[in-house]
């Protein structure tokens, strides 16, 4: 997980964290097996949180809990980017459950601008890239960049 620090005018930082799907996932089961609520975490407290390759490979269905409780605790609160080459339709087959899923689209793109990104990818070619590739970005909007209004998220 990389921590980035944002400057904000010469007057404050906000703390900016980037992890894969997988790394919050251990992340979040080591709080609960730990007992800790996570909500004095710095992944939950952070003014940004970028979760990147979200349906990448299928997560257990108390994962699924756990990630609905992280996107949950942060809605209207913070903002979150949540990176994904899966249409929220075959979101259902990587978290198992379509009511979690429905949740969890629900308190995502509530407040959200959706990116659609397609075409080739750049990062997987070796000069000759899928043809059909799409990506999918919620973008939660930045309580950084209007301090006034609250974290909505964003989908990259």
């Amino acid at each position: 997980m990389d921590i980035l620090l944002h400057h904000r005018q010469g007057l404050s930082y906000r703390e900016i964290f980037f992890m894969t799907m997988a790394d919050l996932v251990e992340k979040l089961r080591a709080d609960e097996a730990a007992g800790k609520t996570g909500r004095s975490r710095s992944h939950y407290k952070a003014a940004l949180v970028v979760v990147d390759e979200v349906g990448y490979t299928p997560i257990a269905q108390e994962e699924c809990h756990l990630f609905y409780r992280f996107v949950a605790n942060r809605y209207e609160k913070a903002s979150t980017v949540i990176t994904s080459n899966k249409a929220f339709s075959d979101w259902s087959e990587l978290f198992h459950d379509p009511v979690i899923v429905t949740a969890i689209l629900d308190r995502l793109l509530h407040h959200s601008v959706v990116v659609n990104i397609k075409g080739n990818n750049a990062s997987t070619c070796s000069y000759g890239p899928p043809a059909n590739f799409i990506s999918t970005r919620i973008i939660h909007n930045s309580l950084s960049l209007r301090p006034s209004s609250y974290g909505a998220p964003i989908v990259l």
